[in-house]
């Protein structure tokens, strides 16, 4: 099996990219690159500007965020098949975490210019990217809820939080 159509098999499994059609899915793989990184190699920092995001071929990213008078805090680990790095493609500002590779990780890296150039092209495409993009960004903020949830109440003296 040649690498285009491993490629292929491993952006498919993709939550993000499951529903594209493998002619969609090709198109979209002319913005990226596969790149890799080593254990505790730095894909970005918070603060950076955003050029790129990433979807997880092989291996982890721990996600991590500074927090004043601590070190920095563990926002999450990703793995095959999630992406990192789409809030900025989104809204352009710098980056709101860190990403490092828990071992050896290959990421398949989206240009943000060429996919901006992309789905301008591609009105369909940009549709169907966009309602997928937005519901994966739904599902990750029903997630950070639940942290947050979990870690008001598990604060010593937190009082219990009002139900809807």
């Amino acid at each position: 099996m040649d690498d285009k159509t491993l490629l292929l098999r491993a952006v498919s499994r993709s939550y993000l990219f499951n529903v594209f059609s493998e002619a969609e899915v090709e198109r979209l793989l002319e913005c990226a690159s596969v790149e890799k990184f080593a254990r505790g190699e730095r894909v970005f920092a918070e603060g950076d500007p955003p050029d790129k995001f990433y979807l997880v071929l092989d291996g982890t990213i721990r996600v991590t965020q500074s927090i004043p008078h601590k070190t920095e805090c563990s926002l999450a680990e990703l793995g095959d098949g999630e992406t990192i790095g789409e809030m900025s493609f989104l809204d352009r500002f710098p980056r709101s975490a860190t990403a490092v590779a828990v071992g050896d990780t290959q990421l398949l890296a989206f240009d943000f210019a060429a996919f901006d150039e992309l789905l301008s092209r591609d009105q369909d495409l940009a549709l169907k990217w966009f309602w997928l993009f937005g519901r994966s960004l739904a599902q990750r903020l029903r997630e950070a809820n639940e942290r947050i949830k979990e870690l008001v109440q598990s604060l010593p003296s937190a009082a219990p939080l009002p139900t809807a």
